[in-house]
């Protein structure tokens, strides 16, 4: 799955990528490839379990480009100046979470989405808390890797 913001930090994809379009990536490496709008959430659980479906009956690894608008700069110091506003305006950029709750409403669901997000609310604020009590790591006593599984990477002896 790729979220295709149309933005590398700052630098829009047209100036950062040979291809149009990130599908021809899939294409490139022989994957099949499925763009959707990832505004919608139908849409996303649909095309995503197309995929996923796929690649079950063997057609092999799936690429799914998300097609939406990051709604805020990259990081606190990026007022993301270099959106074109139009784009802001555009279906791209319609928040994705205001059109689920606005199904979720019109079902008749609009408590279950009070819920789910009230539970998110209460789950990173757990996890806040709980990283903010814990010791900041020390570089020297730590070994980091790229690897998420220690030993899988050969030790290299210091000499």
């Amino acid at each position: 799955m790729v979220a295709d913001n149309g933005y590398a930090y700052s630098t829009p994809n047209s100036r950062q990528f040979a291809c149009t379009d990130l599908l021809d990536r899939a294409r490139g490496y022989g994957v099949e490839g499925h763009g959707l709008d990832a505004t919608d959430p139908e849409a996303c659980l649909e095309m995503l379990g197309r995929a996923v479906q796929r690649a079950r009956e063997g057609a092999g690894p799936q690429l799914v480009v998300g097609r939406l608008l990051r709604l805020c700069g990259h990081g606190e110091h990026d007022d993301a100046f270099y959106v074109d506003p139009q784009v802001k305006d555009s279906a791209r950029g319609r928040d994705c979470l205001q059109v689920m709750e606005g199904l979720m409403q019109k079902r008749g669901r609009a408590k279950d989405w009070d819920g789910w997000r009230e539970d998110a609310r209460t789950e990173v604020e757990e996890a806040v808390e709980q990283v903010s009590r814990e010791p900041v790591p020390d570089p020297f006593e730590e070994q980091w890797r790229a690897t998420a599984t220690p030993g899988s990477v050969e030790e290299v002896a210091e000499e």
